[in-house]
């Protein structure tokens, strides 16, 4: 029976058809025999969340002469309300509390200022890149040292033929005779009486010798143009053009203030 009441007295509650904090509710313990027992003003609870926290409910027996163990607890919120947007006043009173005190919250937009910027023009120089460039040039064969005749004297052992007759004894190779004449010579000793033969004897003598020198050459490089560096113009002068524009800063946020009343 008690359960049904407050199934009935959440809905009207809910519908707005019975004021939230005026309920008067039946309290279990303590209730004389054959009776409902009612509390009071001051010993009720001001909302019906403040009764199903306090105390759990109790199923009433038909005779109420004794009840029964703690049944399953009901649990009933009250609807949410919604806040007035901007400004709002809140005063809060039942029949139990003194009136408090309201207060209105007026709400500030944020503040911005407008920074206004000229027109910018900025002149840009042109743009240049630098190539290098080798030497140019070619290889050749180069003479370090010319070709040269060198005179050398060497000492040489040479077979001279020598006149036999010891008061003679003419060196005819020394001398430059042919074979003919050396005959000739021979046979004017014979005639006289005198030893007409001949000899080889090994004579020492300086010989001068030219030997010649080829020129000493080498493979050099020829530079025919000298390394340089070239400016290439990659881009021309310029003139780069900034509109103006203006530049909305903000200054203080948007916030809200409490003003009571």
């Amino acid at each position: 029976m008690k359960k049904l009441i407050i199934i009935i007295l959440s809905f009207l509650v809910l519908c707005g058809l019975l004021p939230f904090r005026q309920l008067v509710v039946i309290s279990p313990p303590q209730a004389p025999e054959g009776s409902l027992g009612l509390q009071t003003a001051e010993e009720i609870p001001h909302t019906l969340a403040d009764i199903i926290s306090t105390e759990p409910m109790h199923d009433v027996i038909e005779d109420q002469s004794f009840y029964t163990e703690p049944q399953e607890e009901l649990t009933i919120t009250e609807p949410i309300k919604s806040d007035p947007p901007a400004v709002f006043k809140e005063n809060h009173s039942s029949n139990d509390e003194k009136p408090k005190p309201g207060y209105t919250i007026i709400h500030h937009e944020a503040e911005y200022k407008t920074i206004h910027h000229d027109a910018v023009t900025i002149h840009h120089d042109a743009e240049y890149k630098i190539i290098h460039h080798e030497a140019e040039g070619h290889f050749e064969e180069t003479v370090v040292t010319p070709a040269w005749d060198e005179t050398v004297e060497k000492e040489k052992t040479v077979q001279h033929v020598f006149c036999n007759e010891g008061s003679c004894h003419m060196d005819f190779t020394a001398a430059g005779l042919s074979n003919s004449q050396i005959w000739d010579h021979l046979e004017a000793h014979a005639l006289k009486g005198e030893a007409s033969g001949h000899h080889t004897e090994d004579v020492k003598t300086v010989v001068t010798e030219t030997v010649h020198h080829d020129a000493i050459t080498e493979r050099a490089w020829i530079t025919d143009k000298d390394a340089w560096d070239e400016k290439v113009l990659v881009r021309e002068a310029w003139d780069e053009v900034r509109p103006a524009y203006d530049e909305r800063v903000l200054i203080k946020e948007a916030w809200d203030e409490k003003i009571p009343g």
